[in-house]
């Protein structure tokens, strides 16, 4: 997600849902180096916690880290 710079209220809904959907089913949802602009919008909107950013790290990544 590094190259995402905008994300409206509709890809917030879905990246949400999906985020739900994977706890439901025992999982999770990390978000994969997104960009700063995204990580600042999920702060604001107190959702990082529910959409952890993740960076890679070779080849599995590393939930909850900066990226």
């Amino acid at each position: 997600m590094s190259g995402v710079t905008f994300i409206d209220a509709s890809g917030i809904g879905v990246l949400v849902a999906a985020a739900n959907l994977a706890r439901q089913a025992g999982g999770g949802l990390s978000l994969l180096a997104p960009s700063r602009q995204v990580r600042r919008l999920l702060g604001v909107l107190h959702l990082d916690a529910i959409l952890p950013a993740a960076q890679r790290s070779g080849d599995p990544f590393v939930a909850g880290s900066a990226a």
